[in-house]
């Protein structure tokens, strides 16, 4: 009995140590699934809150925290905003700081020349980024970098449609110094759809326009093509017909966001121009105007609110780079669509005309 009792109390204490380290082991992995599924996926936003483009920076970042609190309640993913004011060697350093400090898992940057500067950034590290421009070059031969935006081949293409359908003799062309604003540029007088009476380019900061207002006044073409930033676009146009020009006003989709139109004062009604089709968000619009009425959306708002969706879907999935690349059928503010297997994602085209009441698509 003696014996017995020895067996049955090693056996006893061997297993009460097991039951222990199962618990233990139970407690551990549950504690590191525990601590997997509350952890933050980091995305580094780079945009421009202050400077001339900050109406537009604080425009994207009100449709990126939108989309969170309505697709990411829990924020899971973290969207860290940095100000570039829109410079190139800003953004550089603040994507240096978001991948060195910040420990981000994924890029958005705004712009042309601003994602250019970090391109080889984002894939020396292996980092996902996505730029928002229309400069389709940015994407090419690319592992980890893709581009969220319509293209400027595809608005060229639209813009160089309508000019042929509507036969204007002459048009004088005003751009921003910017990549993608003179790629857009670069592409119209290439074309040579109509005859260039003038092309005269911009610095993002200037809002003085009489002098050329006055010499396109003098040489009155039938048409003006304004490729600018805003809100330069709007500006220019004011000035343009309070010179008393009369012709026809052709905006690129710089042009086309509410915010542009009421900066007009009037001045763009009338003006066609061609941008991404955004007839499917107009429940973004309306969410948009009731969160922040006293900040009006840029048509570029709604591809920022898409990507953030997207960001978040991508978080879920795993692999980010893996999810962009390959995404179909996503369900965005700008409709159904996915990756075009190019590094990009293919957006539909249209032509609006500003009206007195908001815009007016041509087909």
């Amino acid at each position: 009995m003696r014996c017995m009792e020895k067996v049955i109390g090693k056996t006893t204490v061997r297993a009460g140590t097991r039951i222990s380290i199962l618990l233990l082991l139970a407690c551990v992995l549950c504690g590191t699934a525990i601590a997997e599924s509350s952890k933050h996926v980091k995305v580094g936003v780079s945009i421009a809150l202050t400077g001339p483009l900050s109406v537009v920076g604080e425009t994207l970042k009100n449709a990126i925290l939108l989309a969170q609190q309505k697709y990411d309640p829990q924020q899971r993913v973290q969207f860290i905003f940095e100000d570039d004011v829109f410079l190139p060697k800003n953004t550089v350093g603040i994507v240096n700081k978001f991948i060195s400090e910040d420990k981000v898992d994924a890029l958005i940057v705004f712009g042309a020349s601003t994602s250019f500067s970090v391109v080889n950034v984002a894939e020396k590290n292996k980092i996902p980024l996505v730029g928002m421009t229309v400069l389709e070059t940015l994407e090419q031969g690319k592992q980890y970098v893709l581009r969220f935006f319509v293209s400027t081949e595809d608005l060229n293409e639209r813009t160089i449609a309508e000019f042929t359908k509507r036969n204007y003799k002459d048009v004088a062309v005003v751009a921003t110094v910017q990549d993608a604003t003179l790629r857009q540029r670069d592409h119209f007088i290439d074309a040579h759809v109509s005859k260039i009476v003038l092309s005269q380019e911009f610095l993002p900061a200037d809002l003085d326009f009489r002098a050329s207002v006055s010499r396109i006044r003098a040489l009155n073409p039938a048409a003006v093509y304004i490729i600018m930033l805003p809100p330069q676009g709007s500006t220019f146009a004011k000035q343009l017909r309070a010179s008393g020009y009369s012709g026809q006003i052709v905006g690129s989709l710089q042009l086309a966001s509410p915010a542009e139109i009421k900066n007009s004062e009037g001045a763009l009604v009338g003006a066609w121009i061609p941008s991404g089709d955004d007839r499917h968000a107009k429940d973004f619009y309306a969410d948009y105007e009731k969160a922040y009425p006293d900040a009006k959306a840029f048509s570029e708002s709604v591809y920022a609110y898409d990507l953030a969706k997207l960001m978040i879907e991508a978080a879920a999935s795993g692999d980010i780079n893996r999810y962009l690349h390959s995404v179909k059928n996503f369900q965005g503010a700008l409709g159904n669509y996915g990756s075009n297997g190019k590094n990009s994602f293919q957006f539909g085209v249209t032509v609006r005309e500003v009206t007195k009441d908001g815009f007016r698509y041509l087909d």
